[in-house]
This record gives C-alpha cells, structure tokens and sequence, in this order.
C-alpha cells in the first residue's frame, strides 16, 4: 500500500513490549487512526516483512469467538488476487493490561490503491475498467465459493501495483465493527449519526457510499459485494458515487425503505452512456438483493456483452424470399403506432431517423376447402398450403370418450386454488420497470463431457452418475422478470423468449447476442410460438390478446383479442395459416392470421384452459385444462367426428393440467400435471398407455416431445428439467441448472438441444 510513514520513536507505537512473543518485530507505524493503527513489522527469522493491523477496540468473549472463526475463514483464501491474512490474535493493551486488543496480519505490499487510477484515469470510458472488473469479479468468486463474502468493496480496499495487478484487502470483520454500528444504531437524527461516525474517522464515510441496502439493518451477504462493484463502475463513468451527503443523507438513500431513490441515470451523463451499460449497473444496483445479479461473474459478463454488443439487422436464411416469388406490399400488413419494436444495433437501438426496411412478405392465400389433413410443409413460402378459415362455431362438449379407470382420480377445482394462484401470480418488476428489461448478459461453458448411454432403469433419476449430466451452453440473464415461454426458429438459429417484464428477444441461439425485441404486450406474456415457416411469432399473455409478428421485422399482422381472460397457450397449424390459443376464459379458440376471422371456438373444458397443442397431421388439437383433464378434439370433419367435436377427454390426472404435447407420429398425447406427474394417453382413443407416469417432486408445468421421437423433456417447480425415455418411460437425465421453478422447455428441431425458461428470469440452452 502506499504508506506514508509517520514520525515517532518505537516507544510510541501502541502495544509494542507483547509483540516479541508474537513472533514479530515492530519496525515503525505507518498509519493511525482512531479505528486501528497499521504497524510494519517482520518476523522474527527477518525474512518477511508485515503489516499488522492493530484495531482500536476490545473485544468480549463471543465477539472474540466470531473474530477468530472469521478470520480463520480468511486465512485459508489463497488466491492471487486476494491479499494474504497470515496470521490473527490478540494482544495485551499498553494502558489497561486487562484489555487485549485484536489484530490481524498481512503481507506487507507496497501499492497504491484503486482510487489512485479513479483520480488519474483519462476515460470515463467504462472499458477502460472492465479489465479491473473481470480481475475483482474472479477474486470475489473465488472468495464466496469459499464461504467469504468482502461486505468493505470500495476502490480503497482494493490495492493496485504499477504492472496493474490487484489485490481484495480490507475484509469486513463482523466482530470489530459491530461497536461502531451499534452506536450508530442506537443514535438518533441525522446530527447526532454523523457526529458519531466523525468521531471514527474518514473511513466511515468512504464506505457508507458502497454500501448496500441490506447492510444498514445487518451484517450484509454475498450480494452486498454486487451492489458495491455497481457503485464502483458507476462512479468510473459518472466521475462520483450515485449518493451523496452526510453519512446519515447517503445511508437513507441507499435504503430499501420506501420511498426507494432510485441512482440518477447514466444516460443523463456526459458522455452518453450506452443504454445497455446502464441497464446492466442499474439491476447490479437494486435495492433487492434477490433482484440483483446472482454472482460477480455474471454482473461482469453482463457488462462485458453489454461492451461487445454488436447487432445488425441479420440476413438471416429463415427470413429469405425467393426472389421468383410475387411479394406482397407492406400495406397488406398493419402495424399498429402504440407497438414499440426495438432493433438493436451496434450497442443501442435504432434511431427514429434510421430507415428500416421491412422484408416483404407474400400474405397467405385462401382456398375454399379445409376437409383434408395439411401437409408437412416446407418452410419456404411457396409451398404453404391453402387453407380456407373454418365456418365459426360456437362448440360445446360432443361425443366425450371419457376414461373411466383413469389412474388417478379427479379431484375438485378447489382444491387446486393455491396452484392456480401460484400459476398465474404476478412477479413484480424492479424499480427500472420493464423498459429497463432488456440488458442481457451471457454465460458460454465449454462442453466437459459428452453424454452418452441410456441412463437409468427406473423413473427415480437421482443417482444418474456425473458422466451423463446435461451441459448448459448458453444463459441468456437478460430479461427483468420471470421467463414463461421459449420458442426456436425453425431453423434453430435464433431462440425466443417471453418474460414477465412484457418483454420478447428473439436471442442468436449460439451466441446469445439479442436480434430483436418486441414491445409491443402491455402485460405479462405467458406463451409464445414461432410459426412453421419461420416467418411469424405469435406471442400472448396477461393482457387477453394475441399478437401476430413479423421475426425479420417486428411488423404486427395481427392483434388477435378474440378472448376475454388471460392467454395461456398459442400453437400454430403446420401449414402456418391458423392459430389455436387457450386462455383462462375457458375456451380454445381457432383463427385466421391473415384476416382474424374465427374459425372455432371450443368450449369442452369447466375451467381454465392451460395449454393448447396441433396434432402433426392438423386434423386434431389437444388442450390441457384447470378441469384436470386433457381434452382432443377434431379439426376436420370425419365419419365419426364433426369439426370441434370432442374426440376424447382423458382425466388421469388427479390436478390441472399445465402442458400438452404430442408425439411426432400423432399416436400418443403427453399431458404435465400439477399433480407432480407426466402422463402418456392413446392419441387416437384416449386410453391409457401402459408406460409408468413420469414423476418430479413437484408440479410439473411443461412437456416437450423431441421431434425424433425418442424421448421426453419435462419442466417443474423442482427447479429440474427431466428427460425420459419416450418408449420405456424410463428417467435417461436431471437437468440442474436453474435455480428457481422452470415453466418451459423446448426441444430444438434437430433434437440436439434444449431450450428452457424459469422463474430465476433465465434462458438457458442445453444439451443431454
């Protein structure tokens, strides 16, 4: 450190006749103030030079119990960019001999420290900094896996050398600070906290400016460190703190106590800071500590991608027209002036003077029939099929082949309130709101093992060994909410996502780099599906309506609002001219993308409606309900079955039914229960299949078939996400990664990869 030394003869140093028998030598003081006096000693062999930092204070019994048993924590850190603790004690106080005075040992570094580079950077430039913050952010990781958090982060604890290599020092030590903070606390008025805190010194005031939230009412945790590495990169850009004042003035606008005071916007800074740099510092600045970023690396990469961001409107194959094809105008497309579409661009969004150009697209054509099945089309647009809208019709329950030895018996609705509130309970945004939503932050892990085999023999999957896995690729941090939905492009390149935050970012699946976003939901969004040929995504939610979208655009085709309640569940028909949606309001309901005709609107189920699904072939859809059942109904008309007649309801599950999906051959229905089960039923009849119900420890709110039909994927409040062996029922993997209720997950269309939302307000893509 960069000490200046002081005057005075050895005689004057405090506690200097009990260090001989401490194993050290006091050379001279280099510091003193009225907390703690800093002595530069070596050891008694003269081969290392030391500092002992000697705290102005006496320590009673269990106060001297919690200083060891920390300080012991911090001498096992051996890191090389935390500062060595070598040694801790107590010594004998040289005015009242029935005293000792605690302190503890360093190695001696002559350094300056971090605030020296604030005073003489040449660039606010917060690039400039990141280098530091990778170092800090690898440090603390380091020290929080070993069950130390720092809780005294400023730039003065942190030591620089000339080569530009840094050291953690200062650890907040919970036993010799809890003197100064109970006189604080049991101080009352501004007047009175800062003369108590002058009567320390300088340092109180240094550290109250990084100080989180949470540490004014506590000793603080592992996310306090998170908001002081926030207030640091704000200062760099800034030039100061975001609070200032007496200590008592800084501490309350730091406070989560209402009414919350939010830091003042970088953007309002000069330079202009880069909307999705401030984003990033603003969520590490959170009053919540669970809104906060769950670890220095993920803050850091955040703001590292944030840095690097560098998106452009892609070319992307899946957007292509075929030069030969008559293109339709954008007139036959509305775009309604209140959606807000936000295309990223070289770190920020595109101006309003910026041209965008929207791809042209051909509208879908009609024909005058729709009494055959749709054919697997391809996802270019020439060979969309036409299709004719179905007559509306209002269709009540027809023909039900109820199961009638299900497995499980069903039960009352009321019984289940406390899951369906749980369901659909709102996540409340943080104080940025949800235009503050789209900072982003990436996590990409080399792949250390490949899994292979078959897994287990049994559907309890706990003791699938290590080898077998699955291996996260990709977290994608950035929405501000809970994430509900995922959806792949057809070609799997891109990846959407939904959020609470009324937010979807369509991401590059193998970069995380966001492509787009859409604003245009006023509410929560609960669903979202990209269409068979790559051109739409269909995304609802809280606020009742279905948006129709351009992926390559933004442009809206069409706000559906055809239901009066929360939209649960979109699926799109092969041939990406109708889509099928479920909502609270009890109905499934069929319509016309191109002109929001209604083709059907089925209303077999008694409650809510969950989850909506096309059969492979068109000729039958799925849907999943509050009523504990899964019900099929027909499409197309048949000699047994008039369009929307209920083809069969299955009602194995003893509580609602969350997810549905079927199988790639169309023979076999998958419904995910809030009974903590997955259950298979004949996709023809309805009868129940002789494979073992899938079981997680909870509900379970998701079900993907893979597209080559080999195994299932299942998403649960567990915070799991299960794979099965589709044949055998048999559990093949455990996915772990998230930690929070997963509500989605998707298989990709070459069945490699997985893609899966959770409550953690993470995406992750994965691979078995």
């Amino acid at each position: 450190m960069d000490w200046g030394y002081m005057d005075g003869s050895l005689d004057e140093v405090s506690g200097q006749s009990g260090w001989e028998s401490k194993g050290y030598h006091i050379l001279c003081s280099l510091d003193k103030g009225p907390s703690a006096e800093y002595l530069l000693a070596e050891t008694d062999d003269h081969v290392q030079q030391v500092v002992i930092k000697l705290f102005a204070l006496t320590l009673s019994e269990p106060q001297e119990l919690q200083f060891f048993q920390q300080t012991a924590r911090l001498q096992q850190l051996k890191d090389p960019h935390i500062l060595r603790m070598l040694d801790a004690g107590s010594v004998e106080n040289s005015v009242h001999a029935d005293e000792r005075q605690p302190f503890i040992v360093m190695a001696y570094t002559d350094r300056m420290t971090l605030r020296q580079r604030y005073i003489t950077r040449s660039s606010r430039d917060i690039a400039d900094f990141l280098p530091y913050l990778k170092t800090i952010g690898d440090a603390l990781h380091y020290a929080h896996e070993n069950m130390c958090a720092h809780r005294n982060l400023r730039p003065e604890s942190i030591l620089l050398h000339q080569d530009e290599e840094l050291l953690l020092s200062d650890f907040l030590l919970d036993a010799v600070d809890t003197g100064v903070q109970e006189e604080i606390d049991e101080t009352s008025g501004v007047d009175e906290i800062d003369r108590v805190v002058e009567n320390y010194d300088h340092e109180m005031y240094g550290r109250v400016c990084y100080m989180a939230p949470e540490q004014f009412a506590g000793p603080g945790e592992y996310a306090s460190d998170i908001y002081a590495l926030g207030v640091m990169a704000y200062e760099w850009i800034a030039g100061e703190p975001p609070f200032h004042g007496s200590y008592a003035a800084i501490a309350e606008q730091h406070k989560e106590i209402p009414p919350q005071i939010p830091p003042p916007a970088l953007a309002s800074k000069e330079p202009p800071v880069a909307d999705a740099v401030q984003l990033v510092i603003m969520r590490a600045l959170a009053k919540d500590p669970a809104e906060r970023f769950s670890s220095p690396g993920e803050f850091v990469a955040a703001l590292e991608q944030a840095l690097v961001l560098e998106v452009t409107l892609e070319s992307d194959s899946e957007y292509r027209t075929d030069p030969e094809i008559e293109l339709g105008s954008a007139s036959e497309y509305r775009t309604d002036p209140e959606i807000d579409v936000e295309l990223l661009r070289e770190n920020e969004s595109i101006r309003e003077d910026d041209p965008v150009t929207p791809l042209p697209l051909s509208p879908l054509p009609r024909a005058s029939h729709f009494t055959q099945p749709a054919r697997f089309p391809d996802t270019s647009i020439e060979t969309t099929p036409v299709l004719t809208p179905l007559t509306p019709q209002r269709v009540m329950p027809g023909r039900p082949a109820v199961i009638a030895d299900s497995l499980h018996a069903r039960r009352t609705s009321e019984l289940s309130l406390g899951r369906r509130a749980f369901l659909f309970s709102l996540v409340a945004l943080s104080a940025l709101g949800g235009a503050a939503a789209w900072l982003f932050a990436l996590r990409l892990t080399p792949s250390p093992v490949e899994a292979t085999g078959q897994g287990l023999i049994s559907d309890d999957t706990s003791g699938i060994p290590v080898s077998l896995q699955p291996t996260t690729m990709l977290t994608y941090y950035g929405h501000k909410a809970r994430v509900n939905a995922v959806a792949w492009s057809p070609g799997d390149r891109l990846l959407a996502t939904a959020s609470d935050d009324h937010l979807v970012i369509l991401l590059n699946a193998n970069t995380g780099a966001p492509q787009r976003i859409y604003r245009g939901h006023t509410a929560e969004i609960t669903t979202l599906a990209w269409s068979p040929n790559g051109r739409f995504i269909a995304s609802a939610g809280a606020d009742n309506a279905v948006h129709v979208w351009e992926a390559a655009s933004g442009k809206v085709l069409r706000i559906y609002t055809g239901h009066t309640q929360r939209v649960n569940a979109v699926d799109w028909s092969m041939d990406s001219a109708l889509v099928a949606s479920a909502s609270d309001d009890k109905t499934a309901q069929v319509w016309n993308v191109l002109n929001g005709e209604v083709a059907m609107v089925y209303a077999g189920h008694t409650d809510k409606v969950n989850s909506v699904a096309w059969s492979p072939d068109n000729t039958r859809i799925a849907t999943g309900s509050w009523d504990h059942s899964t019900q099929v109904w027909a499409t197309v008309p048949s000699d047994a079955f008039a369009i929307g007649d209920t083809v069969f309801s299955y009602c194995g599950h003893s509580a609602e039914v969350y997810g549905v999906a079927w199988s790639p051959d169309g023979r076999l229905v998958a419904s995910a229960g809030g009974d903590n089960v997955v259950q298979i039923c004949n996709g023809v009849n309805g009868a129940a299949t002789t494979l073992p119900p899938r079981r997680h420890e909870n509900i379970v709110y998701s079900v993907s078939w893979s597209p080559d039909g080999k195994q299932l994927a299942t998403a649960s409040a567990d915070k799991t996400v299960r794979l099965w062996n589709a044949h055998t029922g048999r559990g093949t993997f455990i996915y772990r990664g998230h930690s929070d209720s997963v509500y989605a997950v998707q298989w990709s269309h070459n069945s490699r990869r997985l893609a899966s939302a959770s409550a953690d307000r993470t995406a992750r893509i994965w691979h078995p």
